[in-house]
């Protein structure tokens, strides 16, 4: 908005700026292009200054260019003579020389100049990839594996060069409790290089991107995006973790470059995949609210902090690991082993985590089943997030005809997943319990709230057609550390 200006010239009178004034501004409604409020006067001799500021979307100049506008000033004389004046490049509003008529000499009418140079923009944003955890024997005594992927834009109108990217980790984690394994290339724009010295420590090599004799050597053309992955294992148990599990861990790379005549750009990531969610060649803009790393979408800004949680994360695997008949158990080929189970990628990384020791058994038969035949169901559940989970309750819902058999159940508790082989040990002793039909359903329930699923017949054997099994619950103690496995096992009996 108008500001008056005051120069300390002679005859110097105050007047009133418009606070409405905004060039008519394209956005919307026509605006206002009076600078001055209305029923101005300057008697005669007298002056008045003003400065206001214009902020221009530079963003489609890939060259300098100049850009010229003049204001017209206008008024009425006490007689109702109309006055008015275009106005000449500079502060002298008669600059021929004085003769009283600001619009008659040359160049006295002359437009006001400006240059715009084109304008340098990097951005940055980072995510996070992956957060899983490592098999014992890598870096820590309990490793988080975290996966970032970034990427580097040039948003501006001109090439960009030394361009950089710095990460400091120790802030991040604590120093000590982390060790970084690789940067790497994944696409984009090959004319950035990852540094392979990079480790995130200040004192030692922060920076990402390869430098030649400590200046930054990357160049990325108009437009041109280049992306890293970053991966760095976290020691969870190390004392020094800062803050403790499960966190939260916000961290953000910066940017850095220069154009060919040293103009500098830099900016801070954001979270996700994109440098400039609003697309309007600011990637450092917001909205004045803070940043949100819990939702980076929503939060308007664009300088928002990438954020890591250490949680547990309990996984589910149910087979068919036995059929009896008549007392005998019936040969069903694949039955004792592992079988993958398509579109479900729990059953493989139990796999990974036990040496393809778990889990055993089928996903389905197709051998048909009689009546009178007794199932045995096996389900595994594991820990392959970070951290313990505690209480965990566990619900299977029964679907008629299945008769539930109670005193077939079985816990195997929690043990650490080994690699060399994952062996489970089963007892009826444990917070097991079997639920008959119409029995209220647990929270952890798919379709809680309501009751354990019925149907006909009763039959007499177990407790009736569907109900359910319930394992552990609220204080219950069935608590599952990083990278541990157990099981529950119960038969049904078909009518």
């Amino acid at each position: 908005a108008p500001v008056f200006t005051a120069r300390g010239l002679a005859n110097e009178v105050q007047l009133t700026p418009n606070a409405n004034f905004d060039a008519d501004e394209p956005n919307g409604t026509p605006g206002d292009t009076s600078i001055l409020a209305a029923a101005q006067t300057l008697q005669v001799g007298e002056n008045s200054t003003f400065r206001f500021t214009v902020e221009v979307e530079s963003d489609l100049i890939t060259t300098p260019d100049t850009f010229v506008n003049q204001i017209e000033a206008v008024g009425t004389s006490p007689n109702g003579t109309n006055v008015n004046d275009v106005s000449d490049d500079g502060v002298d509003t008669d600059a021929n020389p004085n003769d009283g008529n600001p619009g008659g000499g040359p160049n006295e009418n002359d437009p006001t100049p400006v240059v715009l140079p084109p304008r340098p923009v990097i951005g940055v944003a980072k995510q996070v990839v992956s957060t899983v955890p490592e098999p014992s024997g890598t870096f820590g005594t309990n490793t988080a594996r975290v996966t970032y992927n970034i990427v580097v834009a040039n948003i501006g109108t001109v090439p960009l060069e030394q361009v950089q990217l710095d990460e400091d980790f120790n802030p991040v984690y604590g120093a000590g409790t982390f060790q970084v394994v690789s940067v790497t290339f994944v696409n984009g724009a090959t004319t950035v290089v990852a540094d392979p010295n990079f480790d995130g420590i200040a004192g030692g090599n922060t920076t990402l991107l390869a430098d030649a004799a400590g200046t930054p050597t990357g160049t990325l053309a108009i437009g041109a995006t280049s992306t890293f992955q970053l991966v760095v294992d976290v020691d969870v148990s190390n004392p020094n973790l800062t803050p403790a599990l499960p966190g939260p861990y916000d961290n953000q790379v910066s940017a850095t470059a220069t154009d060919a005549n040293g103009n500098t750009t830099s900016d801070l990531s954001d979270s996700g995949t994109d440098v400039d969610p609003d697309g309007d060649g600011e990637p450092n803009e917001d909205n004045g609210s803070p940043a949100d790393p819990d939702n980076p979408a929503d939060d308007g800004n664009e300088n928002t902090p990438t954020r890591v949680r250490f949680a547990p994360d309990i996984r589910l695997v149910k087979r068919i690991t036995r059929v009896t008949r008549n007392g005998n158990e019936v040969a069903i080929p694949g039955i004792g082993g592992f079988n993958d189970q398509a579109g479900d990628s729990n059953d493989n990384t139990l796999a990974a985590l036990s040496g393809s020791s778990l889990p055993l058994g089928l996903a389905n038969i197709s051998q048909s089943l009689q009546s009178g035949d007794v199932v045995e169901y096996t389900v595994y559940f594991f820990n392959a997030g970070l951290g313990t989970a505690e209480n965990v309750e566990l619900c299977d819902e029964l679907q008629p005809p299945s008769v539930l058999q109670p005193p077939s159940l079985g816990l195997a508790q929690p043990t650490p997943l080994a690699i060399g082989g994952t062996t489970l040990n089963f007892s009826n002793i444990g917070p097991l319990s079997a639920r008959a039909p119409l029995s209220p359903l647990e929270p952890s329930c798919l379709s809680a709230p309501g009751t354990f699923p019925s149907g006909v017949p009763a039959g007499g054997l177990g407790v009736g057609a569907g109900g359910g099994v319930v394992v552990g619950g609220p204080n219950s103690g069935l608590n599952v550390d990083t990278g541990e496995v157990g099981a529950f096992s119960f038969e049904i009996q078909l009518p």
